[in-house]
């Protein structure tokens, strides 16, 4: 059975970013249930 999972899709990759750059990262999409409850325009 599938399961539905809740995220956040970042504009850059945490890990790979200098650390002093997390900050300046934003949030392009958040999918809760399975739905799009947000999407950056």
């Amino acid at each position: 059975m599938g399961k539905l999972a809740d995220m956040s899709v970042l504009s850059d990759n945490l890990l790979e970013i200098d650390p002093a750059k997390i900050k300046d990262v934003e949030n392009v999409m958040t999918i809760l249930g399975g739905n799009v409850i947000y999407r950056k325009k």
